[in-house]
């Protein structure tokens, strides 16, 4: 079991965007590939479209805390959530975020992929799978795990010839081309 290093991540939005699942899946998944994997998260109200966040944190080294306040990558899965998480990505990192109603970033020190997930989402079948765009993005851009463990991990998750299976993995393929294809 060996992963590549460290990384951490943030994922932010609102409730009902599938943040915490993703982040939930990509934790399950690297435990197959590294020593030390954390995932915290935080959501603020108890019902949908209230802020929510995680962070999820891989390493081949003990991990001294989960809370970070700087992250090499922050995914905004909706884009009002911008500004919040905006100073969160650390120089040199990577903001991926939703591109339908992003408002200017304004940094020049970050790396800047900005993918219209809802739209490839509905264009797959439903909008609901904007975040498996957005995490099948984040893992073709930083190959922190191999993308099978993310796929069985889908596979658990949802029942063997369920829509929502097939949804979220052509989802999950979609993202990781769009990722993998993205100029460095």
């Amino acid at each position: 079991m060996s992963g590549n290093g460290k990384h951490e991540v943030i994922m932010a939005g609102i409730g009902g965007k599938g943040v915490l699942l993703a982040g939930q899946l990509l934790a399950y998944a690297a435990m197959e590939h590294y020593t030390s994997v954390t995932w915290s998260p935080t959501y603020y109200t108890l019902m949908r479209s209230g802020p929510s966040e995680c962070t999820v944190v891989l390493s081949d080294h003990n991990i001294a805390s989960p809370m970070v306040s700087r992250a090499g990558c922050v995914i905004i899965f909706e884009p009002s959530q911008l500004q919040d998480f905006l100073v969160r990505v650390m120089p040199g990192g990577i903001l991926l975020c939703e591109s339908a109603g992003l408002p200017p970033v304004g940094r020049t020190d970050i790396r800047i992929v900005k993918i219209p997930a809802t739209e490839m989402a509905m264009g797959l079948g439903g909008p609901q799978a904007a975040n498996f765009i957005l995490l099948g993005a984040y893992v073709g851009l930083t190959d922190a795990l191999p993308p099978e463990l993310l796929e069985a991990q889908i596979d658990q998750r949802f029942p063997v010839g369920s829509r929502a299976r097939e949804l979220n993995r052509h989802a999950f393929q979609a993202g990781l081309e769009f990722g993998q294809k993205t100029p460095s």
